[in-house]
C-alpha cells in the first residue's frame, strides 16, 4: 500500500522556538511504514537542515506565494497554481499548515483537489484569526490549538467552533531525565544549597512568555519560609 503523505508547511524558514520544534516532533515520530512527511517551506536553511537530518524531504518554493506585499502576481496567481501543482504531482493526501501565512495559499491551493487542511495554532500573536486569514481557516477540515485557551480566543476572534480542536504539546521527559552524578554538578556549578530548590523558566524575553509574572510570584509572602532559588533562561 502507499504511505499517506502529510505536506508540513512553514513559510518561516528558520529554526525558531516551539511552534518548529513541535512541528519537526510531529514529522519525525510517525510511523515510516504508513506515512511520509515532506516539509514546505520559503528557502533552504536550518528549518531544512534539522529536518533532512531527521530523514524527512524538504521543498521549497518562493517567499512570495506566502506573502501578499512580495508581489501581488505570485501571491494571488502564481503561487496557488504551483502548489497546485505540486499537491497533485506529489500525491499529496493532508496539508499541515503550521504558520498564520501559510493558510490562505495552500486552503486556496488544495481545496480544487479537495485535499484537506489542517492549521495548527501555536500562540496568539501571529494573525492566525484575522480577518484577512480567518475566511480560508474555517475553511480547513480542523484547526488545531495548543491550549483551551488559544480555542476560546479563536471562538470569540470568530473561528468556527466545529472546527476548533485542542491538543496539548506533549513531551517526551527521557531527554531531560539527567543521572544523579550530572544532577549534582549541575547544583554544584549553580553555588545550590542541598535544601534549595531551584526554579527555571525558560523563553524568549518577552511579556508573553510569563517573567513578569514569575517575579510577581517570588514576592509572595507565601513563599518567604521557602529557600529557593529562581533562574530565568531565554534570548531576545
Amino acid at each position: 500500500m502507499r504511505r499517506y503523505r502529510i505536506l508540513y508547511a512553514n513559510s518561516h524558514p528558520y529554526w525558531g522556538g516551539g511552534a518548529e520544534a513541535v512541528l519537526l516532533k510531529l514529522a519525525a515520530a510517525l510511523d515510516r511504514a504508513e506515512f511520509e512527511p515532506l516539509l514546505l517551506t520559503s528557502k533552504d536553511d536550518s528549518l531544512a537542515a534539522r529536518f533532512r537530518a531527521a530523514g524527512i524531504e524538504v521543498i521549497t518554493v518562493p517567499y512570495g506565494y506566502f506573502r501578499a506585499k512580495d508581489g501581488f502576481w505570485a501571491y494571488y496567481w502564481r503561487g496557488p497554481r504551483a502548489l497546485r501543482r505540486l499537491l497533485r504531482a506529489r500525491a499529496i493526501d493532508l496539508v499541515h499548515t503550521n504558520c498564520d501565512r501559510s493558510i490562505s495559499p495552500l486552503v486556496r491551493a488544495a481545496a480544487p483537489l479537495r485535499i484537506p487542511v489542517v492549521s495548527h495554532v501555536h500562540d496568539p500573536t501571529r494573525k492566525w484569526f484575522s480577518r484577512r486569514f480567518l475566511p480560508y481557516l474555517n475553511r480547513t477540515a480542523a484547526i488545531i490549538t495548543v491550549s483551551r485557551w488559544l480555542q476560546e480566543l479563536g471562538r470569540v476572534r470568530g473561528a468556527d467552533p466545529a472546527r476548533l480542536r485542542v491538543i496539548h504539546n506533549g513531551t517526551d521527559p527521557e531527554p531531560f531525565l539527567a543521572t544523579a552524578s550530572a544532577r549534582e554538578e549541575t547544583r554544584r556549578k549553580l553555588q545550590l544549597e542541598p535544601r534549595q530548590l531551584a526554579v527555571g523558566l525558560f523563553g524568549s524575553l518577552e511579556p508573553r512568555k510569563g517573567q513578569e509574572d514569575l517575579l510577581r510570584a517570588i514576592g509572595d509572602p507565601c513563599l518567604a519560609d521557602i529557600d529557593l532559588r529562581y533562574f530565568m533562561v531565554g534570548g531576545e
